[in-house]
């Protein structure tokens, strides 16, 4: 699949080359130069940009994999709030939330007031997800919140996350920076940056 032309988003592409095998994604007029940029657009342009240079530092792990039920990418927008990939033994459901939010736990279920008919507009994210192993994972990308369960038929009782760590790609290597623990001990990056995670999990 090549993609000639499309938005200015970087969570297409981490899908588009995650999920479909894409060997080419190109934005409509990424060369074009606007005096008038919005903040919104600012940081548009600049997530398109990371999620070039991370799926590009990433090298032999999204090419080794294409084709293959490895990789996979998801792609959150409005009318389309979740995204539930299934990989060895485990079932990904991402959705748009963000990391920890005790407002958002305090929150009524359906999210709050809302008017009759009136759709909830959310920002775009997305992601590739590959997996390196039976219980690990890289998860490359922005605006998610992901939780991770076992199959059905896998015969475990217990399932939990063995680490996740926050880094970024670098000549095809990942660089660790931080162990997440405590309340940000979850799979989730925010729309302000593309964010590289290396889960890993266990269970039995």
């Amino acid at each position: 699949m090549l993609i000639p032309e499309s938005t200015l988003v970087g969570a297409r592409g981490l899908y588009i080359i995650g999920e479909h095998d894409a060997i080419a994604f190109s934005p409509f007029g990424i060369d074009y130069e606007d005096s008038e940029l919005t903040p919104q657009l600012e940081k548009q342009h600049r997530l398109l940009a990371e999620s070039y240079d991370q799926m590009q530092q990433m090298g032999n792990l999204i090419t080794d994999n294409l084709g293959s039920d490895k990789m996979r990418g998801i792609y959150l927008y409005t009318g389309h709030e979740t995204d539930t990939v299934e990989m060895g033994n485990y079932v990904l459901t991402f959705s748009p939330r963000k990391g920890f939010d005790i407002g958002a736990l305090m929150a009524p279920a359906g999210g709050g007031f809302q008017a009759e008919g009136e759709q909830k507009q959310i920002e775009q994210g997305g992601a590739v997800i590959v997996q390196t192993s039976a219980d690990e994972f890289y998860v490359v990308g922005y605006g998610f919140n992901a939780d991770v369960k076992l199959k059905d038929g896998v015969k475990s009782k217990f399932c939990g996350y063995d680490s996740i760590w926050e880094g970024w790609f670098e000549n095809g290597k990942f660089i660790p920076g931080r162990l997440l623990n405590g309340d940000e001990r979850n799979v989730f990056a925010t729309y302000d940056k593309v964010k590289a995670l290396k889960v890993k999990m266990f269970h039995y």
